[in-house]
């Protein structure tokens, strides 16, 4: 799955539900996305998770297994869908 995979749409609902859990807004986890600038939302999700999150990020195969493991893509699905 990458960001063709997704439309417009999606994104911004998956970064609705981000930001919700993560106690920001929409567009400032996007900021954050886009600039690679992420420590706000690490220290928000705790450090063995955040830990788990830059792990995957730094290692692009590893980012890939991640995101083509099948549990993973419907747990994504369900989150887009506000399910998560």
């Amino acid at each position: 799955m990458n960001q063709r995979d997704l439309d417009p749409s999606q994104i911004d609902e998956m970064l609705k539900t981000a930001s919700k859990k993560l106690g920001t807004s929409p567009e400032a986890l996007r900021q954050q996305l886009e600039s690679g600038n992420l420590q706000n939302a690490f220290q928000k999700m705790g450090p063995k998770n955040a830990a788990k999150i830059q792990k995957i990020m730094s290692d692009p195969k590893l980012a890939e297994q991640f995101l083509s493991n099948a549990q993973i893509q419907a747990q994504l699905k369900k989150i887009m869908r506000g399910e998560g």
